[in-house]
């Protein structure tokens, strides 16, 4: 918690979050912090000096930014019973999410920006659920969550939160956020056993599944068998599932690429080894970070030198004009001598 000041009035920290109660001590006033054109009031006696949205940054960023924002102040007034859930629970983990709504709906430097329900929070039956204009609140059935603490955080476990957000996921939605919790982030060139744990095993992901009478289980029942640990982010799962839909074999995942010597030419996250074809997914910072720029130019190339073939789609593509990439990767196996119904 960070008593606002003098000094912190005027020049605050962005994100900052504070108690009315530590500045009046600091001799601020209400009066004046309420009347700071970049202070907001998410819940009584607790103050937010808002971040102006970066100008690179894109509704998802803008999102979970709001949302940690909040949730920060929250946990001034969180009553020990209550833990964030839900949506509110996989933005703390990192998680990707469809993005309900306009990203308008989550930029507080915005005065018109409503609050209202930016937050899930539940408790545990009996008790009842939390009460707060912010807080979408929830009562959950105890055997069908684990609640525990993550990063300061008071928060449902990963696979409660999976199996939680059957109530309004879709089967494909529920493989990307799936993809996310089992993930492990390895270094391109180590061994998986080097890596750190993933948040969520696909076991535990199942355990929470069955844990119980659930909304939305049988979309849950469809999801699991499809989850894979090796996608790094929402675009390679989206990649390999409309390759599954288009009837192509089942790739390798998180892939180190050597040439004939044993050098380290790169990592791909979908690949047909058999066929040396690696499918590259590329998001936006493929493109405005010069450095990653310039290293993928350097990887294709030496790609291509050793006898690979490159299949590269951007976001845009890969989201929305999925047959045009899977048409691709067909393409690519055709041409190193696949016959539709063999393996890769």
């Amino acid at each position: 918690m960070v008593p606002m000041g003098t000094r912190l009035l005027l020049r605050p920290e962005p994100g900052a979050v504070f108690t009315v109660r530590g500045a009046a001590l600091a001799g601020v006033s209400r009066g004046r912090i309420d009347r700071h054109p970049e202070v907001r009031a998410p819940f009584p006696g607790v103050r937010i000096r808002v971040k102006p949205i970066p100008e690179r940054e894109g509704p998802w960023e803008t999102r979970r930014r709001t949302v940690l924002q909040l949730a920060n102040a929250y946990r001034a007034v969180m009553p020990q019973r209550v833990f964030f859930s839900h949506a509110t629970a996989a933005e703390i983990y990192g998680a990707t999410l469809p993005l309900p709504g306009s990203a308008d709906e989550y930029d507080l430097t915005c005065a018109r920006t409503s609050m209202t329900g930016l937050l899930e929070a539940a408790t545990l039956a009996p008790h009842r659920s939390p009460r707060a204009t912010v807080v979408t609140a929830h009562q959950v059935m105890p055997e069908l969550c684990t609640v525990i603490e993550y990063d300061g955080y008071r928060v449902s476990d990963p696979a409660s939160t999976w199996a939680m957000l059957a109530d309004r996921l879709t089967v494909e939605q529920l493989v990307v956020l799936g993809d996310s919790f089992v993930r492990r982030d390895r270094i391109a060139g180590t061994s998986l056993a080097e890596a750190p744990p993933a948040m969520a095993t696909i076991d535990e992901l199942r355990t929470a599944m069955d844990a119980g009478p659930r909304t939305g289980v049988a979309r849950l029942r469809a999801a699991l068998p499809l989850i894979r640990q090796g996608a790094s982010s929402d675009l390679e799962t989206l990649q390999r599932l409309a390759m599954r839909d288009a009837g192509l074999p089942e790739p390798e995942l998180d892939v180190d690429v050597y040439d004939d010597t044993g050098k380290l030419l790169g990592c791909t996250e979908i690949v047909y080894s058999g066929r040396k074809i690696a499918i590259e997914c590329e998001g936006d910072h493929h493109r405005v970070s010069r450095q990653q720029w310039n290293r993928d130019i350097e990887k294709y190339h030496a790609y291509m030198q050793n006898g690979w073939l490159v299949v590269r789609g951007t976001a845009q593509e890969i989201r929305y004009r999925r047959p045009v990439v899977a048409d691709r990767a067909r393409a690519a196996l055709l041409q190193r001598g696949w016959k539709s119904g063999e393996p890769g």
